[in-house]
């Protein structure tokens, strides 16, 4: 794993467009969630997939282990990955939100007769292996400002996708749930905050977003081997 921040940038921006989300509520519905609601759990059938509209989640290895998240979850995701007919992992709101819940059948009938939809699935599916290396390259770090640092970068890069200014992080999710992401303890997380806060690295303008101030220094905690 190279630290080329070029290797590290995301597949593309690309939302649903309206179109497509028409054809989306044709072949499922939409279900809106609460802040904290068990989306699916591993091991449950797989006969449908999620397709968030707007909100966060995320994801975990199990419903009760939830010190082990895999990924997060945001408008224009799709979730519901499958081994032997069953959801391999569990998923959980962060926010409040909304998703289709589309049936697997009736989505493969819809790709046989629309390519683009078909591809914007593809998309999402290298956007997926896009966040799992990112996060693979994030765990070899062994500082925790580098970790907090490459954190930042990625939800930065997820929020352009969808239109968000560079600059300024949301976050969505607590600062338990960024422990759990990224390999260490709640307080860890926001120790670090607060240091790169000192340093005049990035500003916490509340617990919800984060301003970066100085991006070559941010950069620099984990561009050396190692992040140390």
């Amino acid at each position: 794993m190279t630290s080329n921040r070029s290797a590290l940038r995301p597949i593309g921006r690309e939302l649903l467009t309206d179109q497509q989300k028409a054809k989306l509520s044709d072949i499922g519905r939409i279900v809106r969630f609460k802040k904290g609601t068990q989306l699916h759990r591993k091991g449950d059938p797989a006969n449908t997939i999620l397709c968030m509209v707007d909100g966060a989640a995320k994801v975990c290895r199990n419903a009760e282990d939830e010190e082990h998240i895999v990924a997060f979850r945001f408008a224009g995701d799709f979730f519901g990955l499958a081994e032997a007919g069953s959801l391999v992992y569990s998923a959980m709101a962060v926010t409040d939100g909304a998703a289709y819940r589309l049936p697997v059948s009736a989505l493969e009938s819809q790709f046989l007769t629309d390519a683009d939809l078909k591809f914007y699935f593809v998309r999402k599916l290298s956007q997926e292996l896009y966040d799992a290396q990112h996060r693979a390259f994030l765990l070899t770090r062994r500082s925790a400002m580098a970790r907090i640092a490459l954190f930042f970068e990625f939800i930065e890069s997820r929020q352009a996708i969808s239109g968000g200014s560079l600059g300024q992080i949301h976050l969505p999710m607590s600062r338990a749930d960024i422990a759990g992401y990224i390999g260490m303890s709640p307080e860890a997380v926001s120790r670090s905050f607060r240091i790169l806060a000192s340093r005049g690295i990035v500003q916490s303008v509340n617990r919800r977003l984060v301003k970066i101030l100085d991006r070559d220094r941010l950069g620099a905690l984990y561009s050396r081997q190692g992040g140390g």
